[in-house]
């Protein structure tokens, strides 16, 4: 061994008969110190000795991780943080592996499908530390080429392609390209723009991406449930629809139950007294009809309101 610290991890002696529990405490002495990847040895035989060399793999830890090529989106950082290779973790070749399963990943989910990928590690012996640079050839980003939609949507294709954003200028010009941020905004768009509508229990689904290797496109398709419509309103009180929507929360969850429906009468509550209202209460009454349509209406009693008249000091 060359290096004279090492040698005290060694228990087998030169010209002392061979002992395999040795052997196997010296392996373990020397990857314990967390200095190598893997740790073997190697037994000849000469001139009726024993000659062992012990082989080892040093550690390496990530320097430094560049992802060059790709026009965003997605931007640098996120092709970075995407390969989870932590600058000063340790490294290995599977950490490769995986780091381009997860780059292809996301640059299919930006329309990105017929990418090439091309890494190259520089190793530093001394320093034990890796440089990780992934050369990208993205292709040509697909587009957006139609919409299928499934299920009970309560509307026509066209109004929901033109929600989507997926169309330039209200679904009137081409298909757009493909980004993830475009295609969560889509579904997105067109949740809300039920939610616009009183369907507060309309479910959206965004349930395949079927590329078209022939021709670069790319065909969403949504299951939509639009379900009954659900009106809300708030009586009692002049109340507009955006602090509605922000108090009431079967608006955030695109849900009608009892704990719901309470914790609305909480927050209408806790919003009038804030505003000096202490005597504020409210109610709620929930009606069906026949066709499944419900009509919530929250009832708001403020009181008086307080005012702050006089404030004494003493001590």
């Amino acid at each position: 061994l060359k290096d004279k610290d090492l040698e005290g991890l060694i228990a087998v002696r030169a010209g002392e008969p061979l002992q395999l529990e040795q052997l196997q405490s010296s392996l373990q002495s020397l990857y314990a110190t967390g200095e190598y990847s893997n740790v073997a040895v190697d037994v000849e035989a000469q001139d009726g000795q024993l000659v062992l060399r012990f082989l080892t793999q040093p550690v390496y830890f990530v320097e430094n991780v560049q992802v060059e090529g790709v026009p965003g989106p997605p931007n640098a950082g996120q092709l970075q943080a995407v390969t989870k290779l932590r600058l000063g973790a340790k490294f290995t070749d599977a950490d490769i592996t995986s780091a381009l399963e997860n780059l292809r990943d996301l640059l299919r989910r930006n329309g990105f499908y017929d990418a090439s990928i091309e890494p190259h590690v520089q190793r530093n012996l001394i320093t034990q530390q890796a440089d990780i640079r992934f050369d990208v050839d993205p292709g040509k980003r697909a587009r957006f080429d139609g919409l299928v939609i499934s299920g009970d949507a309560g509307h026509p294709d066209s109004r929901i392609i033109r929600v989507t954003g997926w169309k330039g200028l209200f679904g009137r010009l081409n298909w757009r390209p493909v980004t993830e941020a475009r295609v969560l905004a889509g579904v997105g768009n067109v949740r809300q723009s039920y939610r616009d509508k009183d369907f507060l229990l309309a479910k959206v689904e965004l349930t395949k991406l079927e590329y078209h290797s022939d021709t670069n496109t790319v065909t969403p398709t949504l299951e939509i449930e639009a379900g009954p419509r659900v009106e809300v309103r708030v009586e009692g009180v002049r109340l507009s629809k955006g602090k509605r929507r922000q108090l009431l929360p079967i608006y955030q969850e695109l849900a009608v139950d009892k704990d719901l429906l309470n914790e609305g009468i909480r927050n209408l509550t806790d919003y009038y007294e804030s505003d000096g209202y202490f005597d504020a209460v409210a109610s709620y009454d929930q009606t069906k009809s026949p066709n499944g349509e419900q009509t919530i209406t929250y009832t708001v009693q403020r009181g008086p309101r307080h005012r702050l008249v006089s404030l004494e000091i003493a001590g």
